[in-house]
């Protein structure tokens, strides 16, 4: 009855799910991070496979979605306050203090949050334009997935605090601005499935036909 029907779609489901994760062949970190779960979870509910037209159809959507945005914020007059950013870091600082190597880690975060205070967008270290605020996040965005790929790797503590740092930009803009918030969540579920899809033949440097300069624009489209 319906124990077996459920059963066997739980099979199914578990099937798919490997047969996706072969095809995809994520690499160790997406694996451990649970972007590749994701990524995998997403692909077969949109019933998307990871091939040359799969992904192309994904990145005309994801780019369509950040050029939304794009607009949605440029018509804002809103301002995002630093102060979100900056107790987040100041917590990481405090957190790590207590280890042996508390002293190096804490200057590590103090490092990046005195980049973003001393940053020009910032206006009287107080608050920044919307607009800015979505660019600073989307670069900040590319220099994390150039670290995952190998290209000017950041110290793992210097990782952390940018990755929390524009967390807390992500989550002021959409305070300031709710209605791209929607728009943001599809679009990270579409840029986390591309760039785990394509992370291991870029890691491997195999020639691909999905294009690798496109690969790395990801990171800038993402909403």
């Amino acid at each position: 009855g319906g124990g077996i029907g459920k059963g066997a779609e739980k099979g199914a489901e578990t099937l798919g799910k490997r047969i996706m994760q072969s095809a995809i062949k994520p690499t160790t970190g997406d694996l451990e991070t649970g972007k590749a779960q994701r990524a995998i979870e997403f692909m077969l509910k949109e019933g998307r496979g990871p091939t040359e037209g799969g992904i192309a159809a994904l990145r005309s959507e994801g780019t369509a979605i950040a050029e939304q945005v794009k607009q949605v914020l440029a018509k804002s007059n809103a301002m995002v306050p630093a102060a979100g950013a900056e107790n987040k870091l100041l917590q990481l600082a405090n957190e790590l203090e207590g280890g042996t190597l508390g002293v190096t880690r804490r200057k590590e975060v103090m490092g990046i949050l005195k980049s973003f205070l001393d940053h020009p967008a910032l206006k009287g270290g107080k608050n920044m334009t919307v607009q800015d605020a979505q660019k600073m996040k989307q670069l900040n965005y590319q220099e994390l997935d150039d670290a995952a790929y190998g290209i000017g790797v950041k110290p793992a503590t210097e990782a952390q605090a940018l990755k929390d740092l524009t967390k807390e930009l992500k989550t002021g803009i959409e305070r300031v601005a709710p209605e791209v918030k929607g728009l943001n969540a599809r679009g990270s579920e579409i840029w986390n499935a591309i760039n785990v899809a394509e992370r291991r033949s870029l890691m491997e440097g195999n020639k691909n036909p999905l294009n690798l300069g496109a690969s790395f624009a990801a990171a800038a489209h993402n909403p």
